[in-house]
């Protein structure tokens, strides 16, 4: 009698930070141009530091955000959704503004408390293994968030490296958790053959 009420009182994460990452994604190429090659600049993307930043802890982490927060309170998803728009819309006209810092560090951290327990709990050590991922790319957009706020970022460049690293290693165990079943629905659907994926489930049924 309850599950009824469960579903019908969250909403997916992703309903909401998928288009509005996508906007994101499509308004700050054109900005991202502007300020680097002509006078009328924008702070937060003057730099391809400060681009590659707001790409990676901005857009990216709102996609992982909506991908893997899974159902939420509506009141607990627009306090999510709200600051993370005050981060980016208050970034690009005031990006060393203390509420703007604070609006994206809260923003980081609620997509931590709610990820990296989760996956730590988690049964299978696939799954665990996300968990020190999202922990260290969430660390790296505070540390950026500080040294934003201190008006100097002396290691920028090693910074924005571990985090692409990080990122690209976090793709490759979600990439492979996506391509494994595909690869066995399609094995199944013209040879009628299971992969490795589907015969363990397989044996799992007997």
């Amino acid at each position: 009698m309850n599950r009824p009420g469960r579903t019908a009182s969250t909403v997916p994460a992703w309903r909401w930070l998928f288009p509005l990452a996508a906007l994101h994604a499509a308004l700050l190429v054109p900005l991202s141009l502007l300020s680097l090659y002509h006078l009328q600049e924008v702070p937060l993307l003057a730099s391809p530091a400060a681009h590659g930043r707001e790409l990676l802890f901005g857009f990216v982490l709102a996609v992982i955000a909506g991908y893997l927060l899974g159902p939420l309170p509506p009141r607990r998803l627009r306090l999510l959704v709200g600051l993370w728009l005050l981060a980016r819309l208050g970034g690009l006209v005031w990006p060393g503004a203390l509420p703007v810092i604070l609006a994206d560090a809260g923003f980081v951290l609620f997509v931590a408390w709610h990820l990296v327990p989760r996956f730590i709990a988690a049964k299978k050590w696939r799954n665990r293994v996300l968990s020190p991922l999202l922990g260290l790319l969430c660390l790296l957009a505070l540390v950026t968030l500080v040294w934003r706020h201190l008006g100097a970022m002396p290691t920028t460049v090693l910074v924005m490296h571990q985090g692409v690293l990080w990122l690209v290693l976090l793709m490759v165990f979600m990439g492979g958790r996506v391509l494994a079943p595909a690869v066995n629905g399609h094995l199944m659907a013209n040879r009628r053959q299971a992969g490795a994926g589907g015969s363990r489930r397989a044996s799992r049924r007997r």
